[in-house]
């Protein structure tokens, strides 16, 4: 055969996780009361450096690059009604089982995730985001088809992990694991 890459079919992945949400410096407890529930397939964490080029010369060519900027978006779409998710995703509000009352503050409630997923070869796959914030968007379908409702997280630096174990430079936004 030809043009086929070398691959390890342990290491295919496919298919949903769950997403534990805690308080912030504690670890999101593997349970069902942080597991936020109900989601459709297709979480995605989105990393994005943003960079500073530097050009030099005539033509200008590109010499070096700096990072400006660095970003981890988490992203879940549920499917079922929890005004404390709600809440989570605003990054604000108050919560009782059956309200969700909102507005007027300019805090962000600060939040612990740890996202799980196991492929088909048994492995674990951890994302542990230590410190995170709700992107503070919320649409609440009405329609005929199943109701979805996009949580996004935004990773923040922090300097300890969640037992309060200092962090490096360089490691500050999230942690990725992998359990064999």
């Amino acid at each position: 055969m030809y043009n086929v890459p070398r691959y390890v079919t342990n290491e295919f992945s496919f298919g949903p996780g769950i997403l534990y949400a805690g308080v912030a410096g504690t670890t999101p407890l593997i349970d069902t009361a942080h597991d936020i529930g109900g989601v459709r397939s297709g979480a995605s964490f989105v990393v994005t450096r943003t960079m500073l080029d530097v050009f030099q010369g005539s033509p200008a060519v590109l010499v070096k690059r700096y990072v400006t900027a660095e970003t981890g978006i988490l992203t879940v779409t549920g499917i079922q009604w929890n005004f404390d998710n709600f809440a989570k995703a605003l990054g604000a509000g108050v919560t009782t089982a059956d309200t969700l009352e909102f507005g007027g503050s300019m805090e962000v409630e600060n939040v612990a995730l740890q996202f799980v997923h196991v492929n088909p070869a048994g492995h674990t796959h951890i994302l542990m985001i230590y410190l995170a914030n709700g992107q503070g968007t919320l649409t609440i379908p009405f329609g005929d088809e199943i109701h979805e409702f996009e949580y996004a997280f935004a990773a923040l630096a922090t300097e300890t992990n969640w037992n309060g174990d200092a962090i490096a430079v360089g490691r500050q936004l999230f942690k990725i694991q992998r359990i064999t």
